[in-house]
């Protein structure tokens, strides 16, 4: 239980000590409120834990070089593309490099990413020759939360051939890697929102149920709003693709599915 302090003015006092029924009045209660909680607290008392979080304070990290920390995650996409005539939500793994807040790896699935996924950023991140470079090159540290993939053994190995070590990080703090995670939320706070296909989009009232705010199936391509051909380079592995992936924003411009692409 909270017990808040109420410190009234003098006519205040006076007033309560002439009439023992008498109370506080609202704005007294109001700047007690005010003078006694936190704006964290208030805005906890509104909106809930979620809303607390915001005003905590956290420490910030000392500036680094460039490489000497590349945060890693995988992000699920929501905008609708067609893969073999069926709507799917893509998944993008990527690694951006804390100092200089540039996507140094990324890789686009269909399904759920696994180490494949993992590995192949990391190769374009690494690489510095083209089509991949010039960022990128040996990280000093690679941090990542909540991905058993990430730990896998192949990541190990592939990571302690060159001897950069994996900081896993504690659950449910995204504050530890805040570079991604603003990326993450980025990325679709000022991009995602203007494509077509978006999920996250409100429906009319006599939309299906299962059209998610774009349209279900998306049958080929659809001109988009100008631009967006040129956002991310798809590059097929050396070993070809599996499958060809059609965005319908891209103006047009096919992407492929399994290869990994570059801003």
């Amino acid at each position: 239980m909270l017990f808040i302090s109420l410190q009234v003015s003098g006519e205040s006092e006076a007033a309560a000590a002439g009439d023992p029924g008498s109370v506080p009045s609202l704005r007294t209660l109001q700047r007690a409120v005010r003078r006694d909680l936190s704006a964290g607290e208030r805005a906890g008392f509104k909106g809930g834990e979620a809303a607390r979080r915001r005003f905590d304070v956290y420490g910030k990290r000392p500036p680094t070089h460039r490489n000497a920390c590349w945060e890693g995650h995988h992000k699920h996409i929501p905008v609708g593309v067609a893969l073999d005539g069926t709507a799917v939500r893509p998944w993008v793994t990527w690694f951006i490099d804390v100092a200089s807040k540039v996507i140094v790896g990324v890789a686009v699935t269909p399904h759920q990413p696994a180490r494949d996924a993992i590995l192949a950023a990391l190769r374009t991140g690494i690489s510095r020759t083209a089509p991949d470079g010039p960022f990128g090159g040996l990280p000093g540290l690679v941090r990542v939360s909540l991905g058993k993939d990430f730990l896998s053994s192949a990541v190990e190995k592939a990571l302690g051939g060159f001897a950069v070590p994996v900081h896993d990080l504690p659950a449910c703090k995204p504050y530890r890697k805040g570079t991604v995670e603003a990326l993450n939320g980025a990325v679709e706070q000022m991009l995602l929102v203007s494509v077509p296909g978006y999920t996250r989009r409100a429906r009319p009232a006599q939309a299906p149920a299962d059209s998610g705010g774009g349209p279900a199936v998306l049958p080929g391509l659809r001109q988009g709003p100008p631009g967006l051909g040129g956002l991310v380079e798809h590059r097929a592995p050396p070993g070809g693709v599996p499958h060809t992936l059609t965005h319908t924003g891209m103006c047009g411009v096919p992407g492929v599915v399994g290869g990994s692409g570059r801003r």
